[in-house]
């Protein structure tokens, strides 16, 4: 599996573009994006995931278009990718069970799986002890809960790629953890994951890749090793360029 993020660029015009010309591909792994409040991670997240269209360049999984395709080849292309947005960004006129019905009838899963995948991913999110969970509604979930049902209505499509934006922002520490501890465990059953995140520990700990995104483009870039070098020393500076971008920024300096 292959993404390949050929010359992208997003704005509300040319002299105010979010993303300018932005490259990088990955193969299969786990990808942190960083980078500052508005730099357009979670732009370049929701273009890689087909819901967004770039103003220019394209996107290719496998060596094949997303944006320069046709409808048809473009829906069977974006099935194979999901997304856990930042909120859950679930459907409030639809209960639990509904949501996730809702996501594998979109993606063809076969009617005869639906109970089974759902009873099956509601406990791998820690949900299945809940009374009667499969009919509350998102109105009556909390937010940890709400988090936890946006990651398995992902899961139950079964996607070679997830795109994970934010997945544990607002959370309390002990709710933090354990959304952590459980896309984790779903990491082994993607063959790419993109995770855009400030928590640093989280990227170090899960991502195999990590670039930094600046000015619209990836700026630095390092490996697992790279993070953690940076998040366990004091030093700010250091003789690989990409490493000292990555440590200034992750450090609060400037870049």
């Amino acid at each position: 599996m292959k993404i390949e993020i050929e010359n992208i660029s997003f704005g509300h015009n040319i002299d105010e573009r979010i993303l300018d010309k932005l490259n990088y591909s990955i193969s299969d792994g786990v990808l942190g994006i960083l980078g500052q409040s508005g730099c357009g991670k979670s732009t370049l997240l929701r273009i890689i995931g087909g819901l967004l269209r770039p103003d220019e360049g394209d996107v290719k999984i496998n060596g094949e278009s997303i944006w320069k395709n046709t409808i048809v080849r473009k829906k069977a292309i974006s099935e194979k990718i999901g997304m856990v947005f930042q909120a859950g960004a679930l459907f409030d006129f639809l209960n639990v069970e509904g949501n996730l019905k809702f996501a594998m009838e979109a993606t063809g899963v076969p009617r005869k799986q639906w109970d089974s995948t759902i009873d099956r991913m509601l406990g791998s999110v820690g949900l299945d002890d809940i009374g009667n969970i499969r009919k509350r509604f998102v109105s009556q979930l909390s937010g940890g809960q709400a988090r936890r049902v946006g990651l398995a209505r992902t899961l139950v499509t079964s996607p070679e790629i997830i795109l994970f934006d934010e997945p544990t922002t607002g959370l309390d520490p002990q709710r933090s953890r354990s959304i952590i501890k459980i896309i984790k465990s779903s990491l082994s059953d993607s063959k790419i994951s993109i995770i855009v995140s400030h928590d640093m520990n989280f990227i170090s700990e899960i991502c195999t890749k990590t670039i930094l995104i600046e000015n619209g483009i990836v700026s630095a870039s390092t490996n697992k090793e790279g993070i953690q070098k940076i998040i366990k020393s004091k030093k700010t500076d250091y003789k690989d360029s990409n490493l000292n971008k990555l440590s200034k920024f992750i450090k609060g300096l400037p870049t």
